[in-house]
């Protein structure tokens, strides 16, 4: 997964390099417009949307879901909450409804979806039973909220939230390692990385800082992912000093 991510991240943290350190915000809110072909109704309320699934509609398991704005708070940084409620359907009907807050920078994002979002590349292993849904404005030095869900017999689960950022070569992300069993995933575990400047030499490449905090273990157990906290919340544990081509090396 580490690999897996590290691929992904690539492209974004060279096209953020190019562009300024400053991010100048958007003077109008952008309005998200999804449709569903399947259906007959069309959102366009910020944050809301319908994202139809791809392998779990093949599989037969969701065909899409309706994330709704239920509630908005603005802050006084114009920084915005929402409560979220995510509405589950397959072709029969509605499977499950789940509600999550979100807090945005108060400038229009994107919603967009990852399937099988525990997959490993190394072993080709993968777990359909796991996706993700992101929000986030498309652009560097902006915060993305991740909610990854579990779905097995019906029953979805959403596992947990987390937060990412990248700006040039700094960043801060949640890294999974997943533990298989055949083709199904047992237990994996989650660490917050941080790379940030190497505050006692020059700013450059060569001197950059990757931290490691908040290690979880997750394990499956009557039915449910359940997290255990293996170190302390907020806690760095280890810290390694690396250049730009050593913590993003490209193939």
């Amino acid at each position: 997964m580490k690999k897996l991510f590290l691929l992904a991240l690539i492209p974004f943290l060279f096209s953020c390099k190019e562009e300024t350190k400053e991010v100048i915000p958007p003077t109008k809110r952008r309005e998200i417009v999804a449709t569903d072909p399947s259906s007959s109704y069309e959102i366009k309320k910020t944050l809301d949307s319908v994202l139809p699934f791809e392998n779990l509609k093949t599989l037969r398991i969701l065909d899409k879901v309706v994330i709704t704005t239920v509630k908005k708070t603005v802050a006084k940084d114009s920084s915005e909450t929402a409560l979220l409620r995510f509405d589950f359907y397959n072709k029969i009907g509605i499977v499950q409804i789940v509600s999550a807050k979100l807090w945005t920078e108060g400038e229009g994002g994107e919603w967009y979806l990852s399937e099988n979002a525990l997959d490993t590349e190394k072993s080709g292993k993968k777990d359909n039973r796991f996706f993700e849904l992101s929000y986030g404005f498309p652009a560097c030095g902006y915060i993305h909220t991740h909610f990854l869900f579990f779905m097995d017999n019906n029953k979805l689960q959403l596992v947990t939230t987390y937060e990412s950022m990248v700006d040039g070569e700094y960043g801060h992300w949640t890294q999974f390692e997943p533990q298989f069993s055949d083709d199904k995933l047992v237990s994996f575990t989650s660490v917050e990385v941080t790379v940030g400047a190497d505050d006692s030499k020059p700013e450059s490449d060569e001197n950059l800082v990757r931290t490691f905090s908040d290690s979880i273990e997750y394990t499956f157990n009557a039915e449910r992912w359940t997290a255990k906290r293996i170190t302390p919340k907020g806690k760095e544990y280890r810290t390694e000093i690396k250049t730009f081509k050593e913590l993003y090396p490209q193939e």
